[in-house]
């Protein structure tokens, strides 16, 4: 297994318990302002779901040259 298919892996078993643990908070809860960076959970999943979406932009057609 290659170094970008462990890293994508990874990514997706943490991405699935942070989305678990969250699913439990009640949504009034994960909305609130907890004076973090991105003021809430929500705000904070809101980020990590923006920049996946960007990077994917900006690294995907690198990827698409490399054989694999």
């Amino acid at each position: 297994m290659n170094y970008y298919t462990v890293m994508a892996t990874y990514n997706q078993w943490m991405n699935q318990k942070l989305y678990a643990v969250c699913a439990e908070i009640p949504d009034v809860d994960r909305q609130s302002d907890r004076g973090a960076f991105f003021k809430s959970v929500y705000g904070t999943l809101n980020q990590m779901g923006y920049q996946s979406g960007v990077t994917d932009l900006h690294t995907m057609p690198s990827f698409e040259q490399v054989e694999i």
